[in-house]
């Protein structure tokens, strides 16, 4: 069986089985590791994240990143893509993307298949949807993609319709007030600059009469814009996110929110000939509500890592550290908490021959007693 049938049977198993949302928000708004943890303990690498982008719509990849963020959870995010030139013409795409992080409101899950048409060398426009298994959930989407003759170096635009035919498929009694349109976009050149995001106003609706929990209207959004520009020994980034979802009661209403915006750098040096020095530089901006409960969070985070190049794998041991200055918002007056955080890490990567980089790191922090939190990463390409 070849590799490309191989990783289309794992898309549609895993677009068959969809799981519900991990993470009670309101318990981690304070949590001292939130971003610790994701931003740099367990950060994917430069490399890594540029071998992705180049060829997300050229060659068929996988990807996962699982780490351990407390004694019952893990922060888990898997991609697969699939990508089939039928002929000179149609390309199929398909995409799985499971992603459950502390930091984020709600898990993200979805399965997305397109058709591509190549009208010219270089431009294509293309379709597609996500099979859900509630009809009201299922996404449309449309756009087009200009590209070089490798798909390695693009500029796609996508027009999202979400939940398309909610009016008609809910069993809430539900009517949309506003539609959920959105724009999706990914770009990337051929000297180090890269951008993806997605701009929507989102989504609202009534209830007449109210559904089973009282709700009279809901409506919600997410949006994010990130920027990359990688240089052969330094990488600069900035990313924004905001997720919004309010509901309105007889009453009453509940509004959890977060915004969120970060800037970050990466670089290596070689200090001797299999040695190198990885510094990460972050900071991090985060406005988190959940009524009644709300923070506001500053965070510097950074990394300061050796690598050692052996026989047997690559080899990283350093320091991470958070400094956190938090505000609780809900409270008039409320001084700000300064605190620190630090971590000893290390961490082993193997790059296999054929496409492939595996990577397992084990963290601690001194502060603290037991086992600090482990970290497998993976990925491959066709």
């Amino acid at each position: 069986m070849s590799n490309h049938r191989i990783l289309l049977l794992l898309l549609t198993a895993l677009c068959l089985k969809l799981s519900a949302q991990a993470w009670d928000f309101a318990d981690e708004l304070d949590s001292p590791r939130l971003f610790l943890h994701p931003f740099i303990t367990y950060a994917s690498s430069v490399d890594d994240d540029v071998a992705w982008e180049e060829n997300q719509f050229a060659r068929t990849q996988f990807r996962m990143n699982v780490g351990s963020v407390s004694l019952n959870r893990l922060n888990t995010d898997v991609e697969a893509r699939l990508n089939h030139d039928l002929d000179d013409q149609f390309t199929f795409r398909a995409q799985y993307l499971r992603q459950s992080f502390q930091h984020d409101p709600e898990d993200y899950e979805t399965c997305s298949m397109e058709m591509a048409w190549r009208l010219f060398e270089n431009t294509a426009v293309f379709a597609g949807a996500n099979p859900e298994f509630d009809k009201e959930d299922v996404d449309i989407v449309a756009g087009v993609m200009l590209s070089d003759t490798t798909r390695t170096r693009y500029a796609r635009l996508t027009i999202v319709y979400e939940d398309f035919v909610y009016d008609e498929k809910n069993e809430a009694n539900a009517r949309t007030t506003r539609e959920p349109f959105g724009i999706r976009w990914e770009a990337r050149s051929g000297f180090g600059l890269y951008t993806e995001g997605y701009l929507t106003e989102g989504f609202q609706r009534e209830f007449q009469p109210a559904d089973s929990i009282g709700v009279l209207l809901h409506e919600g959004f997410e949006r994010y814009a990130l920027a990359r520009y990688t240089l052969p020994r330094i990488s600069f980034d900035a990313r924004f996110d905001e997720f919004f979802d309010e509901k309105m009661f007889a009453d009453s209403s509940r509004t959890h929110r977060m915004t969120m915006f970060q800037v970050g750098v990466r670089a290596s040096m070689d200090l001797f000939e299999k040695i190198q020095f990885r510094p990460h530089l972050r900071m991090v901006w985060a406005k988190l509500d959940d009524d009644p409960k709300g923070w506001f969070r500053s965070e510097i985070l950074y990394a300061l890592l050796f690598a050692y190049d052996s026989a047997i794998g690559e080899w990283e041991t350093g320091y991470m550290a958070g400094d956190r200055e938090i505000r609780d918002t809900s409270v008039p007056f409320m001084p700000e908490d300064y605190t620190h955080e630090d971590k000893v890490y290390l961490g082993w990567n193997w790059y296999f021959k054929k496409n492939a980089h595996l990577k397992l790191s084990v963290s601690h922090e001194p502060s603290i007693d037991g086992f600090g939190g482990a970290n497998m990463q993976f990925r491959m390409v066709y």
